[in-house]
């Protein structure tokens, strides 16, 4: 049985138990004395009863009468016989029944001992006439001797009674004892249990404290690094806020961090946890040997939070602070995996005199390292009202973005590519665009980062895909349809059964379908997507290498996979125009696609001289807001296509 259940329902129950016979036994004991009580009183009536029948002084006056003949012997004997008789009709039973079974044997001795006497009354009461005296005092004599028998068994039973009495006595004593040791037994029993189980109960108390305030540590610090989290520093910058001089500022450091790999060239990689850890490590020495009040908390990602308190004319200012921590990050920073150098883009934000919730200032501060990490340089941001308006937006654009997706908001326009010799058009290219009643045209530059870091690129991009398939069929001609294709899209599994689902649905032929892919999703994966695209390819469906020498322009992407077309970005086209080495690198690529053959379109021409430089280096095809930007289908045909338009 467990323990609660021994204490609840076991200890109580044979605690009442032995209680309820004690107190029974104690009744018991009571009664018994009670009893006993009555037995004397009974005795001593008895035994003042026996005292009344003096056989012994009726033998006595009976020798008296018989020697002197007397009336007045005779009346005295008259008398004393009376009286010996009045005795024996006091003897009923009632007085010898507390005697139990004896009781009856001793009335019979009195009724024989009372006949004796009464058949003696005639003798006694003659006229002074005893036929033998001698006869009569024997009688006497033997009726004495009866009398003190019948006393005696009398005073025997009496002795017995008592010595039951006695013994029924000690036997509840006995029981008394007994319960009483078995109700300090349990007690003790019941007391070692509770404080046995109270230590247990105290033990657990004490484990279980152990691991809430283990809880409450894990719950208020970061895992990876042991400092703060967000919802701790807002409470100490409340705590801090209330108690801070007329000269002191608060302020709020939030710094975005980035592992920069040994080639500065390269991208900015994300931070290991091991880098994370020795930059709270950095932050909090920093924040301990400058600051006389802060403290230093991980926000989610790469980003840390600082709280400091500066004193005016004394020590450094925020700003000063904010230039020490960017030159701390210009040294490595060494961890178990190897030493790294950790590129920070740092906002700083100071809260208001009259602020009283300070997720206001921390939102700004990191407004502000957004802002700073947006700028080539990554260094350091102080926080303007203005980020907080560009946040709104961004914030009003995401809400919006799934309504316009469901909606059939984001629309194609299409901006057409040509023929640089013929000026021809080619082909199109399908570019988003969205018109919000409330914020009007926002730039697929806006609401394209924000589907990719949703995840609503996926949808958006079918809807983009089917519907351009299906609206490029209303132009003239066999134009080609060039659409963009996002890493996610070709990361999902089904990207070919979906693409050939799109173009049986809107009728599109396959060789008039040009994904186009950048260089940067390339990076993401390259088998994965060599297959990928490979197994399109098999479909009809060609496919273009998009923005090239916008990035790292790297041979093996040009060799590993086969391209149907290279698109080479409009500022590497533009510097070519320029800069005589740009050109000869740009006649270098225009030989390596033919040589792999695949077609050269130049995106991005603006000028005249432009497009007649790239006519002379060999390209011949290109699109740019020379010819025209992105417009409706219907508008494309309007300009390109008037006769055709009027022809209905």
């Amino acid at each position: 049985m467990h323990i609660g259940k021994v204490l609840r329902i076991f200890f109580p129950f044979m605690f009442l138990l032995i209680l309820a016979s004690l107190v029974g036994n104690v009744v018991s004991i009571v009664g018994a004395i009670e009893v006993d009580r009555r037995t004397d009183e009974k005795v001593s009536l008895l035994t003042s009863k026996f005292q009344k029948l003096d056989m012994g002084h009726l033998e006595g006056l009976f020798a008296q009468f018989v020697a002197v003949r007397s009336d007045e012997n005779r009346s005295a004997l008259s008398l004393a016989e009376n009286a010996v008789l009045s005795g024996f009709s006091n003897l009923t039973y009632n007085n010898f029944s507390f005697l139990g079974d004896q009781a009856g044997i001793i009335q019979a001795q009195i009724k024989r001992l009372r006949s004796n006497i009464e058949r003696l009354s005639p003798i006694v009461g003659a006229e002074g006439f005893v036929d033998d005296p001698e006869d009569v005092l024997k009688i006497l004599q033997v009726q004495r001797h009866q009398l003190q028998s019948a006393e005696f068994s009398v005073r025997r039973a009496i002795v017995e009674l008592s010595n039951d009495n006695a013994t029924s006595l000690r036997q509840h004593y006995t029981v008394q004892v007994t319960l009483i040791l078995f109700l300090v037994a349990l007690a003790a029993i019941w007391i070692t249990t509770l404080f046995k189980q109270n230590n247990e109960l105290e033990r657990a108390r004490q484990t279980e404290s152990k691991r809430a305030d283990l809880l409450i540590d894990r719950l208020n610090h970061d895992a990876d690094t042991g400092v703060i989290n967000r919802s701790v520093l807002l409470q100490r910058m409340q705590e801090t806020h209330r108690s801070l001089s007329s000269d002191q500022k608060l302020s709020v450091v939030c710094i975005r961090l980035a592992n920069q790999s040994a080639d500065k060239d390269l991208k900015i990689q994300p931070v290991d946890p091991q880098a994370l850890m020795a930059a709270a490590d950095l932050l909090r020495h920093a924040t301990d040997l400058h600051i006389n009040s802060g403290c230093v908390a991980r926000a989610s990602g790469n980003r840390f939070l600082l709280m400091i308190v500066t004193d005016n004319g004394v020590g450094l200012t925020p700003k000063e602070f904010v230039q020490t921590l960017l030159s701390l990050f210009k040294r490595p920073v060494v961890t178990q995996n190897g030493s790294c150098t950790l590129v920070p883009a740092i906002g700083l934000s100071e809260a208001a005199e009259t602020e009283r919730n300070h997720t206001q200032t921390i939102e700004n501060a990191e407004l502000a390292a957004e802002n700073a990490n947006l700028q080539e340089t990554r260094n350091y941001v102080e926080y303007h009202p203005s980020m907080r308006a560009d946040a709104d937006r961004r914030a009003a654009v995401e809400r919006a973005l799934p309504y316009a997706i469901n909606a059939n908001d984001c629309l194609p326009h299409f901006q057409p590519q040509f023929d640089l010799k013929t000026g021809c058009v080619t082909g199109v290219e399908a570019l988003a665009r969205w018109y919000h009643p409330d914020l009007g045209w926002i730039s697929p530059t806006e609401f394209i980062p924000i589907a990719e870091n949703t995840g609503q690129i996926v949808q958006l991009g079918w809807k983009m895909l089917e519907t351009s398939c299906a609206e490029v069929q209303l132009l003239p001609g066999e134009l080609s349809l060039a659409v963009n294709l996002s890493v996610i899209q070709i990361f999902n599994d089904d990207v070919v059964a979906m693409v050939k689902e799109c173009l049986d649905r809107t009728g599109l032929p396959a060789h008039r379908l040009k994904l186009e892919v950048t260089e940067t999703v390339v990076m993401q994966d390259l088998k994965r997507i060599q297959t990928a695209l490979s197994n399109l390819q098999k479909l009809g469906v060609r496919i273009s290498l998009d923005d090239f020498g916008l990035g790292y322009s790297a041979l093996t992407y040009l060799t590993d996979i086969h391209w149907d077309e290279i698109k080479i970005d409009g500022t590497f086209a533009a510097k070519a125009v320029r800069d005589n080495k740009q050109t000869d690198i740009l006649k270098m690529v225009l030989e390596i696609a033919r040589t792999l053959g695949s077609d050269v379109l130049v995106e991005g021409i603006e000028t005249v001289d432009q497009c007649d430089t790239l006519v002379q280096l060999g390209c011949t095809n290109g699109q740019g807001y020379l010819f025209g930007g992105p417009m409706a289908i219907d508008d494309v045909k309007a300009l390109f296509f008037p006769k055709r338009t009027a022809n209905g």
